[in-house]
């Protein structure tokens, strides 16, 4: 899924790490080894991200959660920014 939405150009990059999550599912809490997956893409982008992710996953009801920015540096939004355009302007 990473590796899908950086290469299509969804993302800009991608943070994936092995996870311990406690959960209430079903009226009971579960607890599972889980893969955690941050997307650093644009809001323009965010919609086909989200539809990709949900093509990719194998859950019913994946955690798809923007966060907004507060600040960053220039050089970091305009990183993602480009990565991201480039690849839907069909450079990737």
């Amino acid at each position: 899924m990473a590796l899908a939405a950086v290469k299509e150009g969804l993302a800009a990059c991608a943070n994936v790490g092995k996870i311990e999550s406690i959960y209430w599912w079903r009226g009971k809490i579960q607890k599972h080894a889980e893969w955690e997956l941050s997307l650093k893409t644009t809001e323009g982008a965010f919609l086909d991200l989200e539809r990709r992710i949900r093509q990719l996953s194998s859950y019913s009801m994946p955690a798809i959660v923007a966060l907004p920015i507060m600040q960053s540096s220039k050089d970091y939004e305009k990183w993602v920014r480009g990565s991201v355009k480039l690849r839907f302007a069909g450079y990737g």
